[in-house]
């Protein structure tokens, strides 16, 4: 949106939410509930396989991301270590698709495993800062510019916007599968709560 982080939490604010995560959570349950918001056609095509890689803070958003698609019943795994990225890559065919994460959007480890997918024709969908290499390389770039206010720390604000991300590509993929899915997820949500105690 091109805007500082204090206006988009003045944003959120202003339509009732406590902040960017409360919002984050209200707008994917609309989503949820909504199926005519966001709709994605059935004509769209959908990946064999969902792979994602990510370093070190990265890393965490690129294992999230995993969770949430695994539950959707797609073929799904997540890397962040360079030698099993560049093993994963090149056992992927062009039905595949991988999803990389960078906050700063100039890790060469990532680049390379990214040059390995698109040399096995697989697709590249990256979150990274606009302008950045790794925004460059990819098949799909999903631009996400975020000042950390302070670099010493783990980003905090760049890993919300990455997962805020993923959760709209969830619902958009969840949307695509139809009504089966509900079922599947009912019957996940099903068997979880019969692990636990009550």
């Amino acid at each position: 949106a091109e805007v500082s982080e204090p206006t988009v939490v003045r944003f959120c604010r202003a339509v009732g939410c406590e902040g960017f995560q409360d919002f984050k959570l209200a707008l994917a349950q609309q989503l949820a509930s909504s199926p005519s918001i966001g709709q994605i056609a059935v004509t769209d095509s959908a990946a064999k396989r969902v792979e994602f890689y990510g370093f070190g803070a990265s890393a965490a958003v690129a294992f999230d991301a995993q969770h949430r698609f695994f539950r959707l019943q797609l073929a799904t795994a997540a890397y962040s270590d360079p030698h099993l990225q560049n093993m994963s890559a090149t056992s992927l065919s062009p039905d595949d698709v991988v999803v990389a994460f960078s906050q700063s959007g100039r890790t060469k480890a990532l680049l390379d495993s990214i040059a390995l997918v698109k040399a096995r024709g697989a697709k590249v969908i990256a979150l990274a800062p606009s302008q950045s290499p790794v925004a460059d390389a990819a098949t799909i770039p999903i631009t996400i510019d975020v000042e950390e206010d302070i670099q010493i720390y783990t980003p905090l604000s760049s890993r919300i916007a990455h997962l805020a991300v993923i959760d709209v590509l969830a619902i958009g993929v969840a949307q695509q599968k139809g009504p089966q899915l509900e079922e599947h997820l009912q019957q996940l949500q099903k068997n979880l709560d019969s692990l636990r105690v009550k």
